[in-house]
């Protein structure tokens, strides 16, 4: 039931027609125990884009590895307390005297959409892309930050 949920909670950032279809080849490869890898249903969906989210008093820190991808191939925006990271990941060229038996790493069009719980500072924030990691930085705004009244 783990590796449903982990389909489903994937498929929350994609169209609804896209989802349906992918979410239908994802369920068939739960179900079925074909090890012929070679007839497994292609990937028709952004490519999955894994991050971790760390809260601070006043920031947020957001990592993805993108290893392979030029900061010239990056998008990044926030809108509403959206952070949107869009991005593509150019495919490699096969040489003609050889034969690919596998391809698992994802090449082509990736997109996330993460919802912050508290509102951020689109002037403040910064990103950095090092060594195939990507790190956002998003100060919080201060009217989110707890004062005390002075009772009179």
């Amino acid at each position: 039931m783990k590796n449903l949920y982990n389909v489903l909670k994937f498929h929350k950032d994609l169209s609804p027609e896209k989802d349906l279809i992918d979410l239908h080849d994802e369920l068939m490869q739960l179900f079925t125990y074909n090890r012929d890898y070679s007839r497994a249903p292609k990937k028709r969906y952004y490519g999955f884009l894994t991050i971790d989210i760390n809260e601070a008093p006043d920031h947020y820190t957001v990592k993805a590895d993108l290893p392979g991808v030029s900061k010239e191939n990056l998008e990044i925006s926030i809108s509403d307390n959206i952070l949107n990271i869009r991005g593509k990941r150019d495919d490699e060229p096969v040489n003609e005297h050889s034969r690919l038996i596998n391809k698992e790493r994802f090449y082509g069009n990736f997109k996330r959409s993460i919802l912050l719980e508290k509102e951020v500072d689109p002037q403040s924030c910064a990103a950095t892309l090092k060594n195939g990691v990507l790190t956002i930085t998003l100060q919080k705004t201060q009217k989110n930050k707890a004062q005390n009244i002075e009772i009179m």
